[in-house]
């Protein structure tokens, strides 16, 4: 399924910026700035599990109800991955390049959702 395979790239790019914002560091450095760009970063993590848990979840069931509260999760999830891109720039993250490559991918994620939900209700919701 592409966006499940989707959100398997956006984990990997997650897991990526997450563990260049912890060996890039110039210097060991307890200050502030650094611990905020380690907590976004540990959050992108936990937000890109949590969106490829959930498109596998939504996928895998028939049941009306339960796709779209799973959708309801994954636009969540989807809109803390944005957020925390965020965060991490105004951090003063210096590879920017980095969070726009992110957020592209994220977003693109986001359409094929839409496309995707908007297919699987065509479907009568007789469950």
């Amino acid at each position: 399924m592409p966006l499940y395979l989707k959100s398997i790239e956006i984990f990997k790019l997650c897991r990526s910026l997450a563990s260049y914002t912890s060996e890039n560091k110039e210097e060991p450095s307890y200050d502030k700035q650094s611990a905020l760009r380690d907590y976004y970063a540990d959050y992108l993590i936990s937000d890109a599990v949590m969106l490829t848990s959930n498109v596998a979840a939504a996928a895998n069931t028939n049941v009306y109800r339960l796709r779209l509260k799973r959708s309801q999760l994954i636009k969540k999830v989807v809109a803390n991955i944005l957020e925390n891109c965020d965060r991490l720039e105004r951090s003063k993250l210096k590879e920017v390049a980095f969070l726009n490559m992110l957020r592209k991918e994220t977003k693109l994620f986001r359409k094929q959702f839409i496309e995707w939900m908007n297919k699987s209700t065509q479907v009568s919701p007789g469950k």
